[in-house]
């Protein structure tokens, strides 16, 4: 926080994805204060965080009018994070052609310099609830997996839901489902209903209904 206080925009947007995902400080609003003022600076990153915020619809703060004013500022910028926001231009057709193609081949081409939310984005392409045609299951673990080992826990944890049910070429693998689980949880972004389905069902662990009611209540 002095280092965002200092005006560090950096520091701005760690702070604001903290506050986005750690469910121990989980505060959608803290996170968008944050990611708007290291806006101000520029910041392709900060607008390309905020247009995540804003366009997931979990979130209290979804809008589809201000995700694309993210995504369309941000894609102004020369870097890795302007891409981004220029393949979901073309995802959502901000401004431009609606071209699902030219978003991969973006994503591609950031993900392929080792940046862990291109390979995430990748991940979410392929995934049941992606727009590939059709779903690659395969690629879309690869994708999750090389995210999770980079310290991504929002792939950590949708890669242990693939284990966790299984899927087209990918077998359930309940031990490994959890240890992701663990894993996601340790990185700061806990799904509690997860865990607690995991645990009233004894699946890949022994059966703890104190647990499955503690991670239920939290």
């Amino acid at each position: 926080e002095k280092a965002a206080a200092a005006k560090n925009s950096f520091a701005m947007v760690v702070l604001g994805n903290l506050y986005r995902w750690n469910s121990s400080v989980h505060d959608d609003e803290k996170a968008r204060d944050w990611l708007i003022q290291a806006k101000k600076y520029l910041d392709s990153h900060a607008y390309w965080s905020l247009g995540q915020l804003y366009e997931d619809h979990d979130s209290k703060l979804h809008s589809y009018e201000e995700y694309e004013k993210c995504y369309k500022a941000g894609s102004t910028c020369e870097d890795d994070y302007g891409l981004l926001c220029l393949g979901k231009c073309y995802e959502h057709r901000i401004g431009v052609e609606h071209n699902y193609e030219k978003a991969v081949a973006l994503y591609e081409k950031v993900a392929a310099k080792g940046n862990a939310d291109a390979l995430l984005i990748l991940g979410e392409c392929y995934d049941a609830y992606g727009y590939a045609s059709p779903t690659d299951y395969a690629k879309s673990v690869d994708y999750y997996q090389r995210a999770s080992d980079m310290g991504n826990a929002e792939a950590t944890s949708y890669l242990a839901i693939i284990y966790d049910g299984g899927a087209e070429d990918v077998p359930a693998d309940y031990p490994r489902s959890l240890a992701l689980f663990k894993r996601a949880e340790a990185l700061g972004y806990c799904m509690y209903n997860n865990f607690a389905n995991i645990y009233m069902h004894g699946r890949g662990t022994a059966k703890n209904y104190d647990l499955a009611y503690q991670y239920i209540m939290d």
